[in-house]
C-alpha cells in the first residue's frame, strides 16, 4: 500500500519537475512558416482521441491558408494544453470548438487595444465548461496557480502556454463566464 503510494507521488513529482524545467528553460524556438489551419488539422484526430467521444470538436477554419512564423511543436504544445483545460473545464458531456479567421485590422479584434497593429490570425479555442471565476481570471496565466485539485494540476499548464507565445510572436486573451464557458483568443501576425 505504502509502496503504490510512494511511487504515485514519485510519479507526480517528476511531472512537476518536468514542466518547471520547461518553464524555466529559455527555448530556442525553431521558427518557420507554417498555415495555422493546417497545423490544427493535423492534430485533430489525436485531439478527438484525447477529449473522448463525451465531448464534441467542432473546427471552423478560415485564415485561408496564411501563414504564420511559429515553431510548430511549439504551437501544438500551446493548442494541446489549451484543449486539454478545456476539456477539464467540461463536467460531462460538452463541446469544444477550434475556430481560425484573419483579423486583417486589428481594430476589428475586441483586444485592439492590447495588440500591436498588424494583421492576425485569431484562433479561438472555446468550451462550454464551467467558466473561470471573474475574481481570479488575472491570476490565471500565472506559474503554479490553480484551480484544479492538486493530484491533477500542477499550475504550470497556462503559464507555459504565454511564456511560450511571447517566443514565437503571439498574443493570448481569455474571455470567460461562469457555467457557460471560457474562450481563449490567440493572435499570431500574419507574415
Amino acid at each position: 500500500k505504502y509502496i503504490n503510494s510512494i511511487q504515485q507521488k514519485s510519479r507526480e513529482a517528476t511531472v512537476i519537475i518536468r514542466h518547471l524545467l520547461k518553464f524555466s528553460r529559455k527555448q530556442n524556438p525553431s521558427i518557420q512558416m507554417y498555415s495555422v489551419d493546417q497545423l490544427i488539422r493535423e492534430k485533430v484526430d489525436l485531439v478527438t482521441q484525447i477529449i473522448g467521444a463525451q465531448i464534441n470538436l467542432t473546427t471552423d477554419l478560415n485564415s485561408n491558408g496564411a501563414q504564420v512564423n511559429t515553431d510548430s511543436k511549439l504551437f501544438d504544445q500551446v493548442l494541446m494544453n489549451l484543449v486539454l483545460n478545456a476539456k477539464d473545464a467540461i463536467p460531462a458531456n460538452g463541446n469544444i470548438s477550434l475556430k481560425s479567421k484573419i483579423i486583417a485590422n486589428h481594430k476589428d479584434s475586441k483586444w485592439f487595444y492590447k495588440l500591436p497593429e498588424s494583421t492576425y490570425i485569431n484562433l479561438t479555442i472555446q468550451d462550454d465548461g464551467s467558466g473561470i471565476e471573474p475574481h481570479i481570471i488575472e491570476d490565471i496565466f500565472e506559474p503554479f496557480f490553480t484551480t484544479k485539485d492538486e493530484s491533477v494540476g500542477t499550475g504550470l499548464g497556462l503559464a507555459i502556454v504565454k511564456s511560450i507565445l511571447k517566443d514565437i510572436n503571439g498574443y493570448i486573451f481569455v474571455d470567460s463566464k461562469v457555467d457557460q464557458g471560457t474562450s481563449f483568443e490567440l493572435f499570431f501576425p500574419v507574415t
